[in-house]
């Protein structure tokens, strides 16, 4: 795709960014914000970084489950990388490094990581779900939620989506060619080196989905279990964020709204990383389980601004143990491998 064809693209995610981010601090009460601060609970916000921490062990341990070939702690490494990658480059592309990395420590080729990662997302499209209408029913019946007249919508499209995972689960094989298949018409778009080099990495996942997705019944139960194990560690970290900013609430009414959150960071709409969709989807998620606009505008700054500083602390780390570990060079048949 050329320069001039691009630009208007990323000037139209920066203009989304900055009008989503613009919205939540319009609607923060900046006084009350500023007074949470202070007198915020250091017990409660040290909770939330162990929990915030636990949902990475689960995501390593996820990477091991769906054929990630190296040791925990690398695949930890992996894991910080990955995230604060993902936190800050563009339109999702910090996804990217996951495929690089594991090809880089001998986990995994390209073709095969490229899979890995569809495979998890599909894994995670189910759960986030799931635990949302688990969530939604137990507080409808315990009286501590009321989403008012969008809440039939939401339940109908929570459902449809469960749906289409579990279809994508039950024929893995075919529904990750699909998705290569759509995206290989999505590349044709670009031009010259760019599109000959999208067209060999999607024809390397083509040919790895054999290979990936040979995998049997209980380690598809773990990369499920591990699903689990790290949205609920992210729906605990945000629970303790908001105990630690005294925003009382039951734990499955932060679920349902931190639900939002969740959502808005993984669509690929801005230009500057999650910034924008995660704090508007915070916002808008906890607006609609009963908290007042500026509250909610003003922890989703807070729950931001922790969540990303602990990410970028932990990544170059996670960079210095995979250069220190040796693992970094591919040997030249692996370079050429699926």
């Amino acid at each position: 795709m050329s320069t001039t064809r691009r630009w208007p693209r990323v000037v139209l995610s920066i203009a989304v960014a900055a009008a989503l981010l613009g919205a939540v601090v319009w609607l923060a009460d900046l006084e009350d914000l500023s007074r949470r601060l202070r007198s915020a609970d250091l017990s409660m916000l040290a909770l939330s970084l162990l929990a915030y921490a636990g949902t990475y062990v689960a995501r390593a341990r996820r990477y091991a489950a769906v054929g990630a070939r190296a040791s925990m702690p690398t695949l930890l490494a992996v894991t910080t990388v990955h995230t604060a990658l993902n936190r800050v480059m563009p339109l999702r592309t910090g996804e990217l490094s996951y495929p690089v990395m594991t090809r880089r420590i001998g986990a995994a080729s390209v073709g095969e990581g490229l899979v890995q990662l569809l495979i998890i997302r599909i894994v995670d499209a189910a759960t986030v779900p799931v635990l949302f209408l688990l969530a939604l029913g137990l507080a409808l019946a315990l009286g501590l939620a009321d989403l008012g007249p969008g809440r039939d919508a939401l339940v109908v499209a929570a459902v449809v989506i469960v749906g289409v995972a579990v279809v994508a689960l039950a024929r893995l094989a075919w529904f990750l060619r699909l998705v290569l298949g759509v995206a290989r018409r999505l590349a044709s778009v670009f031009r010259g080196a760019l599109r000959d080099r999208a067209f060999e990495l999607l024809d390397r996942a083509s040919t790895a989905v054999t290979v990936v997705t040979e995998m049997g019944p209980g380690r598809r139960l773990l990369v499920v279990l591990w699903s689990v194990a790290n949205w609920v560690g992210y729906f605990v970290t945000f629970h303790f964020i908001l105990l630690a900013l005294d925003v009382e609430m039951p734990f499955l009414r932060s679920v349902l709204g931190s639900s939002a959150a969740i959502v808005g960071s993984t669509l690929p709409i801005t230009a500057l990383g999650t910034f924008g969709a995660l704090e508007g989807g915070w916002t808008a998620g906890f607006v609609a389980v009963g908290l007042d606009a500026g509250t909610a505008a003003s922890t989703a700054i807070v729950m931001s601004g922790v969540t990303l500083v602990f990410s970028m602390l932990l990544a170059p780390f996670g960079w210095w143990y995979l250069s220190r570990s040796g693992s970094a060079r591919p040997s030249s048949g692996e370079r050429e491998s699926v």
